[in-house]
């Protein structure tokens, strides 16, 4: 192995390599005096140094990667757990207060007295929107008041199921099954009807209102 010097730092060419390479300076270092003699470490020892460097830096990198990779892993399951249960308890709420239209108003169009005909038609269209509103305007503002009024008319009805067919942004669909009694001036035994009615649902800026009302039979 020839010295070469160079700026004042000592570079090894060892026998038969073309070209030089400068030692880390961390084994520049490592020598000891005596007298006029250094003793420098080996090419071998420092082969074994830098490949030992080498391993424990890449364990620490590799170790440092999967940490990460873990800690992204657990955040995006975080952040899709959380859509999805935003989504559900969203879900859920829309549910329940379409649930509560559709029951406030059937309830509302099948339960009326005669003395309390204004409050109770009033009650009615405050549930309305859409044609359903135009509808209901146009039909309770007929003589239709003044007839069950002396009629004498009344009923009470019951809701024995309701069901939400669908529902998708801003509309919805509900099925109701109403057991209806009902007595007038006319009727001397109340009578009792079944009312199946199909309604659709509008969202608005007020909130969940009726559109449509179909009765079926």
């Amino acid at each position: 192995m020839r010295e070469i010097k160079q700026d004042s730092d000592i570079r090894y060419m060892p026998r038969g390599e073309r070209h030089w390479r400068r030692l880390p300076d961390e084994f520049d270092r490592a020598y000891t005096s005596n007298g006029n003699t250094q003793e420098r470490v080996s090419n071998s020892e420092v082969s074994q140094g830098e490949v030992k460097n080498v391993e424990k830096r890449y364990r620490v990198s590799r170790g440092a990667l999967l940490l990460v990779l873990v800690t992204i892993v657990s955040l995006i399951s975080a952040l899709i757990f959380g859509l999805a249960w935003s989504s559900d308890q969203g879900y859920k709420a829309q549910e329940a207060q379409v649930r509560s239209v559709s029951s406030g108003f059937l309830l509302s169009l099948t339960n009326f007295d005669p003395k309390t005909i204004d409050a109770d038609f009033s009650r009615i269209q405050s549930y309305a929107t859409g044609s359903f509103a135009a509808q209901s305007k146009q039909y309770f503002n007929s003589p239709i008041r003044q007839e069950l009024i002396a009629a004498i008319a009344s009923s009470r009805g019951q809701i024995r199921h309701l069901f939400i067919e669908s529902l998708k942004h801003n509309s919805a669909q509900t099925y109701g099954v109403i057991d209806q009694t009902y007595v007038n001036s006319k009727v001397k035994v109340p009578q009792t009807d079944t009312l199946r009615i199909l309604l659709g649902l509008t969202h608005t800026s007020f909130g969940w209102r009726i559109s449509t009302v179909t009765v079926l039979r």
